[in-house]
């Protein structure tokens, strides 16, 4: 059973490389080889190497494998800024880089928040030994009401005119490939709704609940609670088993390449 869906591709255009708590390489240098910090200003990157931390944690302090709360990695974050730009409407150009992410919280002037967890034996005076962590309300917040970054023109470039040519060449294939993903996306999408639509058809007639199975609900016009309705009762019990048997088979599949992964013959 395949689970990819369009938000699950919108994910890879943002995080391509594997998705890691672990910060990626500083790269915080401009294509003219100018230190910057993220609204574009030159600046020393001394001080705080992330100058806006919120709160710090050790990992025993975690669920083995679990974000502090309201927290997304760096590579996740992007990806939520990605996918609600893009159903905000803002296209291809919503995609967020997450080597932008990370600059942007040890920039010297406007940091994105970050929360950091240390290994519980680790020296904290040094940032550099931890994990880091976007609060996802607080970084929004900031991300957008940081300052635009200056745009670098051809009269300030130390590139040549082939050069900077080239380059735009190269983004352009790259924005390209980018939008085929995306419409080969929303296709995937529209097909996986018509087909799902037919299997709602086929198991409303198996899904009928009982009075006695009705919840209370909030009408969203008036926010006054109520009943469910005949129909809303049915297709929350429909959902519920889709949901169900959709987690049971991820797991068979799971464990499926568990042990196909570890089931090596032995050539000897």
């Amino acid at each position: 059973m395949s689970t990819t869906s369009d938000v699950d591709a919108i994910f890879d255009l943002a995080t391509s490389a594997p998705t890691s708590s672990t910060p990626p390489q500083d790269t915080n240098t401009s294509e003219n080889g100018t230190d910057n910090d993220a609204d574009g200003s030159s600046a020393d990157s001394g001080g705080a190497l992330y100058p806006k931390v919120l709160r710090t944690h050790v990992a025993s302090e975690l669920a083995d494998g679990e974000n502090p709360d309201g927290t997304l990695t760096v590579a996740e974050f992007a990806g939520y800024l990605t996918v609600e730009a893009i159903k905000a409407g803002a296209g291809v150009e919503g995609i967020v880089d997450k080597q932008n992410i990370y600059t942007a919280t040890k920039a010297k002037r406007h940091p994105l928040p970050v929360v950091l967890v240390f290994a519980d034996d680790a020296d904290q005076s040094d940032l550099s030994n931890a994990k880091v962590y976007l609060p996802v309300k607080e970084a929004t917040e900031a991300w957008q009401n940081r300052p635009a970054r200056g745009e670098s023109s051809a009269t300030t470039s130390k590139k040549t005119q082939d050069d900077l040519l080239t380059d735009a060449a190269k983004r352009s294939i790259t924005l390209a490939s980018i939008q085929k993903r995306l419409d080969r996306a929303n296709e995937q999408k529209a097909k996986a709704v018509k087909l799902l639509e037919k299997s709602y058809g086929w198991l409303a007639q198996y899904y009928k609940a009982t009075p006695e199975q009705f919840i209370e609900v909030t009408d969203s016009d008036t926010n006054a609670t109520r009943p469910e309705t005949q129909e809303e009762a049915n297709k929350r019990l429909l959902n519920a088993a889709i949901t169900e048997r959709a987690a049971k088979l991820e797991e068979e599949e799971a464990a499926k390449a568990e042990s196909e992964k570890t089931d090596i013959p032995d050539n000897k």
